[in-house]
């Protein structure tokens, strides 16, 4: 299939094995097998992974693939990008979208990330991303980070510093359940349609979650209701409020297991090491750590 890009946009082709021989030839653990939502944690890390196809350029970044751009001009310009090294789409490290001046200080930051080789090490997400940046940006002297304000706040304002990150209850993360609005791209602008009409822009649309409820998003896509945009969705708080509980149950258990590994002998650690439960436990329990790190340095620096 071929496909057509504006012209400041180039497509490399790159499979999963390229990327970890990357990773690899950079000097950073890895787990053994590289799965594909694991290059979340090494976001970050893409200054390194990347340094040679990131010659001569000024800044890069890492993104989503569920995000549909509006206008980034404001952002991609001289005179916004000349006074800051971090730009973070959020008011913590945004995984779906952040901006890092090409130099080696930044490039390297992560490796400030509280038990950074073994979160690599692990087959599965930690959130070194978000939680781990957040904590390393944090205790960074003399950075130059702009990012938004909090969602509370952003969404008061015309043109927030923030994409619409959009439940699949159809609200913006932290609005109620039934403040949905309507959403529209158009010619290369982001918006969400107030209820008095009136337009707020965005500078992207993320689907969040929305890819893991293909069935039920496809056909609601293609219904009367959402072309509509009624407020209430009653498929949607169905399909929200049971991935959430989904979630909790999930996490629950593998919580338990990661606690049993403290009472089993070294032969059974050793027995047991490699069943992916357990390395899903262990996952867990360090993005845990994170988030209870990043918020002790949120704290601390308000």
């Amino acid at each position: 299939m071929t496909i057509e890009s504006p012209r400041n946009v180039t497509f490399l082709k790159m499979g999963l094995d390229d990327v970890h021989q990357r990773i690899i030839d950079c000097g950073l653990p890895s787990p053994e097998v590289l799965i594909p939502y694991k290059l979340c944690d090494y976001k970050p890390a893409y200054g390194m992974i990347f340094s040679d196809l990131l010659e001569g350029a000024n800044f890069w970044g890492h993104t989503d693939i569920d995000l549909a751009y509006g206008c980034l001009s404001n952002l991609a310009n001289e005179e916004f990008l000349k006074d800051i090294d971090v730009f973070s789409a959020d008011d913590r490290s945004c995984g779906h979208f952040q901006i890092f001046r090409n130099e080696e200080r930044m490039n390297r930051l992560f490796l400030n990330v509280p038990n950074i080789d073994s979160c690599l090490s692990l087959t599965y997400y930690v959130g070194i991303d978000e939680s781990g940046m957040s904590i390393a940006l944090h205790q960074e002297d003399n950075l130059r980070w702009r990012r938004a304000s909090s969602r509370k706040v952003e969404l008061t304002k015309k043109q927030p510093w923030m994409g619409a990150t959009i439940e699949p209850g159809g609200q913006i993360i932290d609005q109620k359940i039934d403040s949905v609005e309507s959403y529209l791209w158009n010619d290369g602008h982001a918006f969400q349609i107030l209820a008095n009409g009136e337009r707020r822009e965005f500078l992207y649309l993320h689907w969040f979650q929305w890819k893991n409820h293909t069935e039920k998003w496809e056909s609601l896509m293609g219904s009367k209701e959402w072309k509509d945009k009624n407020v209430h969705f009653t498929l949607k708080e169905w399909a929200i409020h049971r991935s959430k509980t989904k979630i909790l149950i999930k996490t629950f258990i593998y919580k338990a297991v990661y606690r049993s590994l403290y009472w089993l002998s070294p032969l059974q650690k050793s027995i047991f090491h490699n069943l992916k439960v357990f390395d899903k436990a262990r996952a867990i329990a360090q993005r845990n750590l994170l988030i209870k790190k990043e918020s002790e340095a949120s704290t601390i620096n308000r």
